[in-house]
């Protein structure tokens, strides 16, 4: 008299049998680099004044990336410009007594002129001829000699306005700016620090031209992963495989 059980349905899971690409992952530590960097250094040496930036930090082309101290070369500059200016000072005496030099000479040529005219009449004996031959003899090695000397001066001012010139351009490298848009990647100075010539000062990447994730394969599982293999970073689709670089390091391929 016992009544019948009851009877439930059994779920069952099941799919249905196609045919299709059965895509197998593999997962590998990697190297993020960008396509296009740069290593940022100058051609003074000084104390590092201001680093404006900070590492990951973002720059636009012209900004201020880091200054350095420029006070004992606008030291050098100031002394250059008070020479040039005393050259400039003695030109201008050299040339008005070179004029001076010339209106004595005129007179001499005039005066020995005369005495020769005189003494070739018997007018004048020898001895006043030969004192008016010496003084334009003199008179002549007075413009000489101060010609020269205006010509060295004048060459002195060219050089002192040349390394005037070389210095104002080592001033250019006292502040470091952005060639183009970047982001720093490397701070290797600090505020304090003395800067070289050719040291590096820090590290900087170009993302707007492009990153590449470099991975070590080992070579057996190289060969399944074919160009064009999706990549994805941390679940994130990114790209691509677009090449398997056939040089090894440490057994392994990039």
């Amino acid at each position: 008299k016992t009544p019948p059980p009851k009877t439930y349905p059994i779920p069952v899971n099941y799919s249905v049998v196609g045919e299709g690409e059965l895509r197998e992952t593999f997962k590998y530590v990697g190297t993020v680099k960008p396509y296009k960097d740069a290593t940022i250094s100058t051609k003074v040496s000084g104390t590092v004044l201001r680093v404006y930036k900070s590492e990951g930090d973002s720059f636009k082309k012209g900004e201020l990336l880091l200054k350095i101290d420029d006070s004992e070369i606008r030291k050098e500059i100031g002394a250059l410009e008070r020479e040039i200016e005393a050259s400039e000072k003695a030109l201008l005496a050299l040339k008005a007594e070179l004029t001076s030099a010339k209106v004595l000479l005129k007179n001499a040529k005039e005066n020995y002129e005369r005495e020769k005219f005189l003494y070739e009449k018997g007018a004048v004996p020898k001895v006043s001829l030969e004192e008016a031959e010496n003084r334009l003899a003199l008179a002549e090695s007075k413009v000489k000699a101060l010609k020269a000397k205006i010509e060295e001066v004048e060459l002195k001012k060219e050089a002192l306005k040349e390394r005037r010139e070389a210095l104002l351009s080592r001033l250019n490298y006292t502040e470091i700016r952005a060639p183009q848009d970047g982001v720093v990647s490397a701070l290797l100075v600090h505020e304090g620090d003395t800067a070289l010539p050719g040291k590096p000062l820090m590290k900087v990447i170009y993302p707007q031209f492009g990153m590449r994730v470099l991975l070590n394969v080992p070579p057996e599982e190289a060969r399944e992963i074919p160009v064009g293999s999706l990549v994805k970073v941390n679940g994130l689709l990114v790209r691509k495989v677009v090449k398997v670089y056939p040089a090894t390091s440490v057994s392994l391929y990039v």
